[in-house]
This record gives structure tokens, C-alpha cells and sequence, in this order.
């Protein structure tokens, strides 16, 4: 004889508080990816897996030049994990942006690199350039901890514990959090003797006022390779015209800024026509690799792009 859940008032009662819990513990999770919470470990072992183990490369894979062909095939790989927490805004393994500096940052050409900022809370651009470099550790090749500067605190605290959970906090270097306007400190810390910058990827926005964070990296480290978020956005027509919009008190704020907003950014498109930064002369020279393609960031609705420029005469 089959026996039959009595319906009562409180089965109904329990049957619905547990639903709204478990609806709470996915808003929580949802909302700790696209604000500036600290990661909660409980509910991301809910959602969201450790991230597959990485083979190492073939011999053929260790002698790949690092072109646009090999880029695209990396970008368009299945292997290239995406179930992982993106918050708004971020330069997720979703998007074109995010796969390409996935794809750079496992190249075996790509020894050191440096990114300026963490930016919005959940796995962005930081987060897709460490978890690319897993590739080379898997290959036994010399991998130095991706450099991060950021001050924010509530941001910094949410990167640590989401690299601490996905065990790849050895391949970070957060101990910077405001860069120095000091040369030898740049000698010091993101590219000593013996280990030349690789990369730089830069996802400054327009509102930045201190030329000296994107100068001082191309005098003193010349990376190999120029990563450009925002690429061209100075260029886009109101009501964001580089970085503003919004509420009335961005706005204000944004048109106060009357000395370096978007300086950067007309800089790097300077350099797209010239091949070199004006500000610091020809002698430093980048050719591009990809101009101005989408990147995707997640759920962003007004026009991103990227480019990539390599350094010329460096193989």
C-alpha cells in the first residue's frame, strides 16, 4: 500500500520557506558577483566548480609563434573554462576580451605580466589572465605571479578569497595596492632585472588623472605586449562620451576633471595611427595586432572594444 505525504499548513509553510532560502542563496551569490562583496565560499561551491585541471603543452605547442591565427584558435577553444562567477562589467572567460588575455597569458611566450586595475568584483580580466598562466605551470615553463595593483579594499578582499577558492592565489602578486610615481619602484616590482614585462594589460577608464600610471610602465618596462581595454572609447559620441553619464553627480564630477580626462586613451589612439606614444617619442615603437574588436564584457550594453599591440623588434 502506498503511503502519501499528508499536505498540511505546515508542510506548505516548511516547502516555502525552504524554496525562498534557497532563492535568497542565489541572489546572495548573484549579487556578491556584481557588486563589491567578498566572495562567499559556501555558495560558490554551490555554483560553480574548481576549474579543470590543465594539460600540458605539446612539443608542436611549445614552438607556436604567438599571431592573430594563433590567438583566434585559443579564443574560439571549448577547453577555455566559463562557468565561473562574472560580475558586471568584467572582462569574463564569456567574452572576446576576456578569452583573448586568457589566450596571452598562456602562451608560452608570455613570461611576466602586470594589469592595472581588478576593476568590478567577480572573475574579470585579472582573473582570466591568471587562470590562463595555469597552462604554463602545467608545462613546467618559468612563470612569474601576474602583478595586480588595486586600492580599492572591499575589490582587493573579493579577488583574494575568489583566487583562494580556485586555488591560484600563488599565481598573483596583490601586494600592490596604489602605484608609486617612482621609477625605481616600477624597476623593483613589475620588472626587475632578469625579468622583462611580457604583457601589460591596461584597463584604465577615462576618469584616471595620473598620467604617470600608464608613462612610467612604457619608459621604464617596455613590455613585449600592449593589452588596451576601452580602446578608442574617447571617441564614442554622448551621453557616455569616455566615461561619462550616468546620474548628474558623475557627470559633474567627470566635466570637474579638466586637465587628463581621457588622455590615455587619445594617447593609445595616437599611437593606433603613429606606432608610437607622442608623449614618450618613435623610438618605442608597437604595431597592432587587433584593432578595436568587441570585447564583450558582461552584460555592458554601450559599445567596448580592444586592441592589442606588440612591441617591434622583439620576437
Amino acid at each position: 500500500m502506498k503511503r502519501y505525504t499528508r499536505i498540511t499548513p505546515s508542510f506548505i509553510a516548511k516547502t516555502v520557506v525552504a524554496v525562498l532560502l534557497s532563492s535568497m542563496c542565489v541572489y546572495k551569490l548573484i549579487r556578491a558577483t556584481r557588486t563589491i562583496r567578498p566572495w562567499d565560499e559556501t555558495l560558490g561551491r554551490l555554483m560553480f566548480p574548481q576549474l579543470p585541471e590543465m594539460a600540458p603543452y605539446s612539443k608542436e605547442e611549445l614552438r607556436a609563434t604567438l599571431s592573430v591565427t594563433w590567438i583566434d584558435d585559443c579564443v574560439s577553444s571549448s577547453d577555455i573554462p566559463s562557468n565561473v562567477p562574472i560580475g558586471w562589467g568584467n572582462e569574463g572567460l564569456n567574452g572576446a576580451a576576456g578569452r583573448t588575455l586568457y589566450c596571452l597569458s598562456s602562451h608560452p611566450l608570455v613570461e611576466s605580466s602586470a594589469m592595472y586595475f581588478i576593476g568590478y568584483a567577480g572573475a574579470g580580466g585579472a582573473f582570466s589572465m591568471a587562470a590562463g598562466s595555469r597552462k604554463r605551470v602545467a608545462a613546467g615553463l618559468t612563470t612569474h605571479p601576474l602583478i595586480i595593483a588595486e586600492m580599492v579594499p572591499e575589490r582587493r578582499e573579493h579577488a583574494e578569497q575568489l583566487f583562494d577558492y580556485y586555488n591560484m592565489s600563488h599565481l598573483v602578486d596583490m601586494t600592490t595596492d596604489r602605484v608609486s610615481d617612482n621609477e625605481d619602484w616600477l624597476r623593483s616590482k613589475v620588472c626587475p632585472e632578469g625579468r622583462p614585462l611580457s604583457l601589460f594589460a591596461a584597463d584604465l577608464d577615462c576618469l584616471e588623472p595620473q598620467p604617470y600610471l600608464w608613462l612610467n610602465i612604457f619608459r621604464v618596462c617596455k613590455p613585449k605586449l600592449f593589452f588596451m581595454e576601452n580602446s578608442g572609447y574617447e571617441l564614442q559620441a554622448p551621453p557616455f562620451p569616455c566615461g561619462c553619464g550616468g546620474s548628474p553627480s558623475v557627470n559633474a564630477d567627470c566635466r570637474q576633471d579638466k586637465v587628463h580626462r581621457g588622455e590615455f586613451h587619445r594617447a593609445e589612439s595616437w599611437m593606433l595611427q603613429h606606432g608610437y606614444f607622442k608623449e614618450i617619442g618613435p623610438d618605442l615603437k608597437y604595431s597592432p595586432m587587433i584593432t578595436r574588436r568587441h570585447s564583450q564584457l558582461h552584460k555592458v550594453s554601450d559599445p567596448r572594444t580592444f586592441s592589442l599591440y606588440k612591441r617591434e623588434g622583439v620576437p
